[in-house]
């Protein structure tokens, strides 16, 4: 799934509303950055097993540093990911509200709720619910604010057989709270790839509906008589 940011682009410029060139910007430098460190946390493992031959010793400084890495790198890119869902209610804020909040004061949540109680934009209120409802947005929203407000979430080597002799070997972190929520621990590779793929492809779904909100508003300016 892909968005069509340029068409997003002309037609903002089209129905004279706000310039979010900066945000979009944003958006995609967050979007680099989270993969960049996606990227790198998988390399920190791979050259490090590589460079054991696969015969891992867990008292070894240089495995201790290689964990310590790794972490370091999944953490950047979840915060990274994290920010481009306050980005993208930047920029619906901006386009479909007129920036009724002050930048500094925007969320998805303010602006979802803003959304619904206008009564407009239903397949961008839509969007948004399907986001924050689901597993991947409220994993990486409980994650990034334990980090940021209370401490960190451990991480830890797992090595277990399943009944059909199938070993899983990785770095997960462990389960946490945040709010009322309870989360389970997870594989780390999990987080970079799944998590975070479904998480970007969520935010995509939502500037895909915001495109056809601002096309259908061109509509039906056009259909508008002149004066």
């Amino acid at each position: 799934m892909e968005w069509n940011v340029e068409a997003f682009r002309q037609h903002c410029v089209r129905l004279d509303l706000p310039d979010t060139s900066v945000f979009l910007s944003s958006l995609e430098l967050k979007n680099r950055r989270t993969r960049f460190y996606g990227r790198l946390a998988k390399d920190v493992w791979k050259d490090y097993y590589l460079s054991k031959n696969g015969k891992i010793k867990f008292s070894e400084e240089s495995f201790g540093e290689a964990i310590f890495a790794y972490e370091s790198h999944v953490e950047s890119s979840l915060y990274s990911l994290y920010s481009m869902a306050d980005i993208m209610a930047q920029i619906i804020n901006s386009v479909a509200l007129s920036e009724k909040f002050p930048e500094d004061a925007v969320t998805l949540s303010k602006v979802s709720r803003r959304i619904n109680h206008e009564n407009k934009v239903h397949q961008v209120i839509d969007a948004i619910q399907q986001m924050k409802n689901s597993d991947e947005f409220r994993f990486v929203a409980g994650f990034v604010n334990v980090l940021k407000h209370r401490k960190m979430v451990e991480a830890y080597v797992k090595l277990q057989f399943d009944k059909r002799d199938e070993n899983i070997f990785g770095i997960s972190f462990r389960g946490f709270e945040y709010g009322e929520e309870i989360y389970p621990s997870v594989l780390m590779d999990l987080i970079i790839n799944e998590i975070t793929e479904e998480f970007i492809d969520r935010l995509i779904y939502i500037g895909t509906m915001m495109n056809d909100y601002l096309e259908k508003s061109l509509n039906c300016q056009n259909k508008l008589p002149a004066e």
